[in-house]
């Protein structure tokens, strides 16, 4: 998944997490930094985690701010 340097920045400040399923940014404010194998609320996978942890592992790509 793609995203700006500010969206990640965002994501990690506010616990956001990330399904590596449905390749998308999920459970809003409600995943640790670390955290991994956690339920997606939409797609019902274990497969959250924390953003950094999803960086970290190369499912997110960085990209430069416009």
């Amino acid at each position: 998944m793609k995203m700006t340097f500010t969206e990640y920045e965002q994501s990690n400040e506010n616990y956001d997490g990330y399904c590596s399923n449905c390749d998308a940014v999920t459970r809003w404010g409600e995943t640790e930094l670390d955290a991994r194998g956690i339920e997606c609320d939409d797609c019902g996978q274990k497969k959250v985690m924390g953003v950094e942890w999803a960086f970290v592992g190369g499912k997110i790509i960085l990209e430069e701010d416009e």
